[in-house]
């Protein structure tokens, strides 16, 4: 008998790093998931999500006041690895682990 095939690998679509400034908190909640945690501070909200690769944070700010809900991403940064695509690609894709099953 021969072994079951491997399960095809998830194809990642994540946005580059510069196209996640300015991403709407709808857009990265679709897109990353839920935070692992989320800090609030004077109407900003700091996001934080953890995996295996790094920690990546986004910086999200009030769009066009102070709009409660309409927050989007001024910065990110990210620990673990120099590389904000790698570590953006990694939360996108342990989002769609885990929305797989």
């Amino acid at each position: 008998t021969r072994p079951p095939a491997p399960a095809p690998a998830l194809e990642v679509k994540a946005p580059a790093p510069a196209a996640a400034r300015g991403g709407h908190q709808d857009d990265l909640n679709r897109t990353c998931g839920v935070a692992s945690l989320v800090r609030r501070d004077l109407g900003a909200e700091i996001w934080q999500y953890r995996n295996d690769v790094c920690v990546l944070f986004l910086f999200l700010y009030p769009k066009g006041g102070t709009v409660a809900g309409n927050l989007q991403v001024d910065h990110l940064d990210v620990r673990g690895t120099d590389d904000p695509g790698l570590c953006l690609r990694a939360v996108v894709k342990a989002r769609q682990v885990r929305s797989t099953g």
